[in-house]
């Protein structure tokens, strides 16, 4: 049995742009780190300015800001003692635009999902006492 050559196994251009978007994607979902974003789409700002804005601890901060600049949506620069960060381009701004406008639009749909799951699982614990009883 042969083995097949190496570059059957490496990802197709599609895949590997799938793995950046879902990065991203990752790393937008923590809510501080979208908050993090949104400031920083505001204004470059220090680490310190952030966690006084954020009401968020140095440590807390600093991690949020390392994921979101492994994922490319952010970058930082130097200015003496402090680390000024500030997203990496308008698209970056753009992109959590439209999050915020998916998550407005898919509100009413969470909502009346989550009222559905509150039935069917009152309809569960009926069931259960009728069952006993």
């Amino acid at each position: 049995m042969s083995i097949p050559a190496a570059r059957e196994f490496q990802p197709n251009r599609k895949s590997r742009s799938s793995a950046k978007a879902a990065a991203v994607a990752k790393a937008l979902g923590h809510p501080k780190r979208l908050e993090l974003v949104e400031l920083l789409a505001e204004a470059p700002q220090t680490v310190e300015k952030l966690c006084t804005i954020t009401e968020t601890k140095v440590k807390s901060v600093s991690a949020h800001l390392k994921a979101l600049s492994r994922a490319g949506l952010v970058a930082s620069s130097r200015e003496g003692r402090f680390q000024r960060y500030r997203i990496t381009g308008p698209k970056v701004a753009e992109l959590i635009r439209v999050l915020r406008e998916a998550a407005d639009l898919s509100a009413p749909a969470v909502a009346e999902l989550i009222e559905e799951v509150k039935l069917e699982g009152a309809d569960a614990v009926l069931d259960a006492e009728t069952a006993e009883g």
